[in-house]
């Protein structure tokens, strides 16, 4: 019988504890906090039960034939509505500019509300509300420009981008002398009866020798009298001469605009005058008067040499600097805001180039190009450079395609000069960039950005890699859509820069697709989590009634030693006082 108590130790059933067969507030307590523990618990795995999650997968992109939805809408806070440009291009060499089939442009006020519907169809007005944009833009600008829409281009890479975006011809015929000797007369005879008279001493003539067709001999005359044979002739303000050279018209060019100069030198060279007024006015009044008749010009490098010194004294006076100041030219431009003289010429010869191209072959126009003769044994030396090898030369150097000047449009923005453009601000807010519809979860890193510019300007450019994504929801249905990344890089602009302040979005497309796929939780995994989460709480509730009900009662156990040792002291005084005798002293 000595070791049944050792057996007793041995019991798996062992009988409740004494706090759990007495009802205290301690166990209520702790009992409807567990109860508050237990119901969040609950409702909370509950509801981690009820929500999906989603698992990626990566594949081989093999989509071919589709295209590529783009949904933009931004704001230009500087920018009005009539200057902005929509132009796409993608490799394929599809080009379309300033689109308008699924792009509107709106003006709105400092609060977002529409002010101007002229970019406006009747169909997008009726749904189109007010809309609320950065407040920054509400301190900088009272009005500024919205523009949305879609671009639907072709499933490749390309680029987007929003920007900011009329001659006197004489035709010489192939007369003989005998034949202009005749006209001449005529002439006279004409004017004559007319009342007029022909000046026989200032009539005179010249040869052209440009041409592979042989004239005969002889002497022009009028009226009997022999007309003088000239090397350079003036007609119009342009001086021609006989081997088809410029070098007399550049210089007669310049000699104009130093007379035009001089005529406005109390503006340019007053110090009072800003510089940006000053180079306004050089460009409105001087520089046309030394590129008239420029865009006939086969110019060569001596001539493009002395437009561009001619240029550059002017300005660099307009500046109040000297070669010895040691300024740039690049500064001085800056100052003044005037592209080079080169530039402009060019722009000059391929804007002609672009008219000539739009009329038909039998237009006039075409006849008094000057072509270099087939099956003709050509000369030694270097052969005369013509006009239209000019134009070939201009076009390989500004890297564009003839054929783009049937697009009268298209053509005008590829040989633009853009002259102050540093004063073009292209600040925008993105509200929203996306490649497709939006499903949960989606991240689009360009939603809600601003850039705003101050003190300069320059082309943004956005370099957009699309991820081809799809989408299954658990209805099995499919969302093709892309998501993207980015990076952002911004070019200040320069004074010799050919292009406007601009913002780009460059986009190429990966070879992988994603596909994001909604799956729904298990539900022995949910009876699992579930009752491992309130047996546990159940467990941990119990614990702490236990502690909090030993707590309780060694505190209780000790107050009730001290109260029952303090009463036996009181008896014990009480019975000696009664007693008479004298209390032990406790030494």
């Amino acid at each position: 019988m000595a070791r049944i108590p050792s057996l007793k130790s041995l019991n798996a059933f062992p009988h409740a504890e004494e706090h759990l067969l007495k009802k205290t507030y301690s166990g209520a307590v702790v009992t409807i906090f567990g109860l508050l523990i237990m119901i969040t618990l609950f409702v909370h795995e509950l509801q981690f039960y009820l929500t999906t999650y989603t698992v990626h997968q990566m594949s081989v992109d093999l989509k071919r034939g589709e295209t590529l939805p783009i949904h933009i809408n931004m704001s230009f806070p500087s920018l009005p509505c009539e200057v902005l440009s929509v132009d796409a291009i993608d490799m394929s060499g599809k080009h379309e500019v300033d689109l308008h089939t699924n792009i509107w442009k709106l003006r709105l006020d400092k609060y977002g509300h529409i002010i101007g519907t002229e970019y406006l169809s009747d169909l997008v007005e009726k749904g189109h509300g007010a809309h609320h944009d950065h407040a920054l833009l509400i301190k900088l600008c009272p009005q500024f420009s919205q523009v949305y829409g879609m671009l639907d281009v072709q499933r490749v890479a390309g680029n987007f981008h929003i920007s900011v975006h009329g001659l006197n011809i004489f035709v010489a015929e192939k007369e003989s002398r005998s034949g202009v000797s005749q006209k001449l007369e005529l002439w006279r005879q004409t004017l004559e009866a007319k009342g007029f008279r022909l000046s026989r001493s200032k009539t005179e003539y010249m040869k052209c020798d440009f041409s592979a067709m042989g004239y005969e001999d002889g002497d022009v005359s009028l009226d009997g009298q022999v007309v003088p044979k000239k090397d350079t002739f003036r007609y119009l303000g342009s001086m021609l001469q006989k081997e088809g050279d410029i070098d007399e018209d550049v210089s007669h060019r310049i000699k104009a605009g130093w007379l035009k100069w001089r005529q406005a030198a109390g503006v340019l060279c007053d110090h009072r005058v800003p510089h940006k007024l000053k180079g306004k006015f050089y460009r409105t009044a001087i520089r046309p008067a030394m590129l008239y008749g420029a865009e006939c010009w086969p110019t060569k490098r001596r001539h493009v040499q002395q437009l561009s010194v001619a240029e550059m004294r002017m300005l660099r006076w307009i500046c109040g600097h000297t070669r010895r100041d040691r300024v740039r030219n690049d500064d001085i431009r800056e100052r003044v805001g005037v592209a080079p003289i080169e530039e402009k010429l060019m722009q000059h010869r391929l804007r002609w180039f672009g008219h000539i191209q739009r009329r038909p072959e039998e237009a006039p126009v075409h006849i008094g190009i000057i072509r270099r003769p087939e099956n003709v044994k050509r000369g030694r030396g270097r052969p005369t450079l013509t006009w239209t090898e000019a134009v070939k030369r201009d076009l390989k150097e500004w890297n564009i395609d003839k054929e783009l000047a049937a697009d009268r449009k298209g053509w005008k923005c590829a040989i633009h000069i853009f002259e102050g453009s540093n004063h073009v601000n292209v600040s925008h807010v993105i509200h929203e960039l996306s490649f497709g519809p939006k499903y949960p979860g989606i991240h689009n890193p360009l939603d809600e950005t601003s850039r705003i510019l101050h003190d300069t300007s320059g082309t943004f450019k956005y370099y957009i890699k699309v991820v081809p994504t799809e989408y299954k929801y658990l209805s099995k249905k499919v969302l093709p859509t892309n998501q993207f990344s980015v990076t952002e890089y911004f070019l200040p602009i320069r004074p010799t820069d050919r292009a406007w302040p601009a913002v780009y979005f460059l986009y190429d497309l990966s070879p992988i697709t994603v596909t994001i796929k909604e799956e729904r939780r298990n539900f022995l995994h949910f009876v699992t989590r579930l009752c491992a989460v309130l047996g546990g709480t159940f467990a941990m509730t119990g614990m702490l009634d236990r502690w909090m009900y030993q707590l309780i009662k060694t505190v209780t156990n000790s107050k009730t030693r001290s109260v029952l040792r303090l009463t036996q002291s009181t008896d014990y005084m009480v019975n000696y006082v009664a007693s008479g005798t004298e209390m032990p002293s406790r030494s």
